[in-house]
């Protein structure tokens, strides 16, 4: 008995592997080719440098690529946390599996790419981006993965490597005015709440005087 659960253990772990081959997952470590280069900000990699600062369902990005040693099938696009944005931070941990890389899920969704594989032969290329609202505010890099047409993984590379990070901030749909005038009725509301409440009091007071009378 004891054997045949051991088989079928080996089988399943087997399986796991088969299906993780199937669909193309792959490690970081397993790319030792040349890394693609990749550009967003233009801002060069400098100790001290100021990030370009961007809007979470305001801004938009254009990120570009050069250095492909194969033509891909297919290129992805990846928001990374900065390294120190991970510390601590157990659903930031990096993964060697590309996959399963939490520091590269970085939505409230924990959505995998921040442009989904689209079909692409190039060996270098740029993609305009919208960053999604629901983006944490916080520092990224950016990453971009080429792919082949079984959807493995066979090159990558990320702008930590030649540029400054880049910082998005959370979008406010309201502006000062409209802000203003919210607090100035939600203020004056609660204000009436409690002068009716305090009237209510008093009128229940009252009846009740007079029923005791």
């Amino acid at each position: 008995m004891q054997f045949t659960a051991t088989k079928l253990f080996t089988a399943f772990l087997a399986l796991i592997a088969l299906m993780q081959f199937v669909s193309g997952a792959a490690l970081y470590s397993e790319m030792t080719g040349a890394k693609i280069a990749v550009s967003v900000s233009d801002v060069a990699l400098t100790d001290g440098c100021a990030p370009t600062t961007y809007t979470g369902g305001a801004s938009s990005l254009t990120v570009k690529w050069s250095g492909l040693t194969v033509a891909p099938a297919k290129i992805a696009i990846k928001l990374c946390y900065t390294k120190d944005q991970t510390v601590d931070r157990a659903w930031r941990k990096f993964k060697d599996n590309i996959k399963d890389n939490k520091q590269c899920k970085q939505t409230a969704d924990t959505a995998a790419f921040l442009v989904e594989p689209f079909e692409s032969t190039d060996l270098s290329g740029e993609k305009e981006v919208v960053i999604p609202m629901n983006t944490a505010p916080t520092t990224y890099t950016v990453q971009v993965l080429a792919m082949d047409d079984t959807g493995a993984f066979i090159q990558y590379g990320d702008s930590l490597l030649s540029e400054c990070h880049i910082k998005i901030d959370t979008y406010d749909r309201l502006p000062m005015t409209l802000q203003g005038t919210m607090g100035f009725f939600c203020a004056f509301s609660l204000i009436f709440a409690g002068a009716v409440w305090v009237y209510d009091v008093k009128k229940q007071n009252t009846i009740a005087a007079q029923w005791a009378q």
